[in-house]
């Protein structure tokens, strides 16, 4: 004899698998944009590092681009390539710049006198005790935290 209820009970897993895998991925991409906008922008470069976020399923990538944009257009098309399926799937997001350690961790000069020039005679500060001014707590630990938060709440 068959047991009754079974349809609605499978029924029901299904719809909360969906429900946890859709809340899941709206985390992931509040929280990838966010590591994007929070991406420092250098005045030099016009937003290199902030336009060179890639997106990947399965294994990172290692690539970098050229192209720089101070709103990380290229970088928020990447999330847009968010799998509909992101449970039980590795989701990378890299950037590759040899300075995004240093903008995420620290290592600029502490000791800066001058800082870069901008300007005829004119110089800005771009660092402070060794960090980003734009991100002195990085870019992406900040981000992390708040989506291991935003999990935790599903």
């Amino acid at each position: 004899m068959a047991l009754q209820g079974v349809d609605a009970v499978k029924k029901a897993i299904r719809a909360k698998k969906k429900a946890l895998n859709d809340g899941l991925k709206a985390q992931y991409i509040k929280h990838l944009s966010a590591i994007i906008t929070s991406t420092p922008v250098h005045f030099k470069d016009g937003g290199r590092l902030r336009n060179n976020w890639f997106l990947s399923v399965g294994s990172p990538e290692y690539r970098t681009s050229l192209i720089a944009s101070k709103q990380g257009a290229s970088s928020m098309a990447q999330i847009g390539q968010m799998p509909d399926v992101v449970i039980g799937k590795k989701i990378y997001f890299t950037n590759n710049l040899p300075y995004a350690n240093v903008v995420e961790y620290g290592g600029y000069p502490k000791n800066v006198k001058r800082g870069t020039r901008v300007g005829k005679g004119q110089y800005q500060k771009l660092s402070s005790g060794g960090y980003s001014k734009q991100a002195p707590s990085g870019m992406v630990r900040i981000n992390m935290v708040k989506l291991q938060n935003g999990i935790k709440q599903l």
